[in-house]
């Protein structure tokens, strides 16, 4: 269920295809049973079903109920379209919720509002892997609407924080912003593009690095060229930054897990929820948003992380 590398369609188009088409057969077959027909009799096109002898139409809403609870006799006998038979697929379609997003009306994750909830502001170590040393909550505990302070590190987070929870996220906010904080910056404290760099270069001369080839041997190539020229090429980190920050809203009792966000991956959002709270999958629901940008980093449900905090305590 992921949606990476403007994928979605173009890596998923064969199994998209196949739940279109034992949809539309599904469909096919509650119409012929409603009209006792044979489906050979039937044709399904831009969502209504005719049956051309007797000139009898039905929509598919209409039948969609009576659909769903039909096994198909043979579901290997299904068959997708191919090129030739394509309408919409290669064809330039209007994005149905751009006018919701001009407008104004999409919902984001940090959108979510619910009745009675608290709002976290969050800081990270700045360094990768680092964690919190201390943090000194009495120096704002006083501060209107302030709740209170949470700390929150280990082998689930990348980096080591805290959290100041408060009854408006702008509260949160001026708070974090004011508490003293000191980091302990960890292992990576010192380390530098360069090093990293040469760290890359020495893992391809270890046993066993696969070094990928394409079109003939290069090897061979190069052994018959009168002329060799050599040249390596990097690229630097880049931060994987989209236009709305990484946001969550949870709520989580004994009986299940409620979690509001937009993610690349809702499969995975699920999974994460549900270790973060220690329960399993089929108590955690997802409701998915609208997400403002994804570039690889809203993927991986890091935000939920943070939003299933333990209870907080000053």
């Amino acid at each position: 269920m992921a949606t990476n590398s403007s994928g979605s369609v173009r890596e998923s188009r064969h199994y998209l295809q196949m739940a279109g088409a034992e949809a539309r057969e599904r469909l096919l077959l509650a119409a012929a049973t409603l009209w006792g027909v044979p489906t050979s009799e039937l044709t399904a096109k831009n969502s209504v079903i005719t049956h051309a002898p007797s000139g009898r139409r039905t929509t598919y809403g209409a039948v969609a109920a009576r659909a769903a609870q039909i096994a198909l006799p043979d579901p290997s006998q299904i068959k997708i379209k191919g090129p030739d038979q394509f309408t919409l697929i290669g064809t330039e379609q209007r994005n149905l919720d751009v006018p919701l997003k001009v407008t104004g009306k999409a919902i984001y994750g940090i959108d979510v509002e619910l009745p009675g909830m608290l709002y976290a502001a969050v800081a990270a170590c700045p360094v990768f892997g680092g964690t919190v040393k201390s943090y000194d909550f009495n120096a704002i505990k006083d501060r209107p609407g302030v709740h209170s302070a949470v700390m929150f590190g280990g082998k689930r987070y990348v980096s080591g924080g805290v959290a100041v929870v408060a009854d408006t996220w702008w509260r949160a906010k001026t708070a974090l912003d004011a508490m003293p904080i000191e980091w302990d910056l960890g292992a990576n404290a010192d380390r530098n593009t360069a090093e990293m760099f040469e760290a890359d270069f020495e893992s391809m001369k270890e046993t066993g690095t696969i070094v990928l080839e394409e079109g003939g041997s290069y090897a061979a190539a190069k052994s018959k060229a009168a002329k060799v020229v050599e040249a390596t090429y990097t690229v630097p980190y880049l931060a994987h930054a989209r236009m709305e920050p990484g946001n969550a809203t949870a709520i989580v009792t004994p009986a299940r897990v409620d979690v509001w966000t937009g993610d690349q991956a809702p499969d995975g959002a699920l999974l994460r929820a549900a270790d973060e709270a220690g329960v399993s999958p089929d108590q955690v629901f997802v409701h998915t948003t609208v997400l403002g940008g994804g570039f690889g980093g809203g993927g991986g449900s890091d935000q939920l992380r943070q939003a299933r905090l333990p209870s907080p305590r000053p």
